[in-house]
């Protein structure tokens, strides 16, 4: 159940959100529940599945604003602006949160090909939506936690890493509670930040997708790539014998 009354300045971004949802599913509707990307859509769904908005990221924080590598169509011609309206935000606002999710403080975030090939500016329908923060993956420490049971595997000062579906790329960042874990202490903030789509989407196609088992072969195209990268590590784990395919300049490392 959603109180659409609890924040409705926030009723755009819930709409870009269920519409990239619905995509999720449809794309993957043989097996939507584990599939990484639809599990990022559920999390978005179930960062805002709450009666209200219950914890005030301004109010844990001490701040109103923060930086912010955002997108908003038409804006950015600062010193930092990018193309496609994406630029550097001195003042965007400091997130909340709900019963259902966190709020870190960020330590490192991580760019995914998917922040520019899926640039909102194509989609005509959201061509005046308010501007938003950029990226996935997030690396931080917890300054507040939803009350919800999906939130107790973590709690406030916890080192943890996830998927942020509302953007990444700010000095603090909600993460819903479904995609959020924490961070292992072999594990830098840089390193785990790097870990979330990549991984996950890799672990996915190896795991519930090909059901990869031991003396299976794999091919890996672009082995030296994100997902390439963790496909031939997984695959390898998994008991596979795999075949990397890279340029030649990566050879050496695939």
């Amino acid at each position: 159940h959603v109180d659409w009354t609890a924040d409705s300045t926030m009723l755009p971004e819930l709409l870009v959100e269920l519409a990239s949802a619905l995509v999720f599913f449809l794309v993957l509707r043989r097996r939507p529940v584990t599939s990484a990307l639809a599990a990022l859509a559920v999390a978005t769904g179930a960062g805002y599945a709450s009666s209200r908005f219950v914890h005030s990221g301004a109010a844990i924080t001490g701040k109103e604003h923060m930086r912010a590598l955002v997108f908003a169509p038409g804006e950015g011609d600062g010193p930092y602006a990018f193309p496609h309206g994406i630029f550097i935000d001195e003042r965007h606002p400091v997130p909340s949160h709900t019963d259902r999710s966190l709020l870190i403080q960020t330590k490192a975030a991580a760019l995914n090909p998917s922040n520019y090939k899926i640039i909102p500016a194509r989609w005509p329908f959201v061509r005046h939506i308010r501007r938003f923060t950029v990226g996935y993956d997030a690396a931080g420490v917890v300054l507040s936690v939803g009350e919800h049971a999906s939130c107790d595997h973590v709690q406030v000062g916890d080192a943890v890493f996830g998927l942020a579906p509302l953007g990444s790329i700010g000095e603090y960042t909600m993460l819903p509670c479904a995609v959020a874990a924490k961070k292992p202490t072999t594990l830098s903030f840089d390193e785990a930040a790097g870990l979330n789509v990549a991984a996950l989407t890799s672990l996915y196609a190896l795991t519930d997708r090909a059901q990869v088992k031991k003396d299976d072969r794999v091919l890996v195209i672009g082995a030296a790539g994100g997902c390439g990268s963790f496909g031939v590590k997984l695959a390898k784990l998994l008991g596979a014998e795999v075949t990397g395919v890279a340029s030649a300049a990566n050879h050496a490392l695939v």
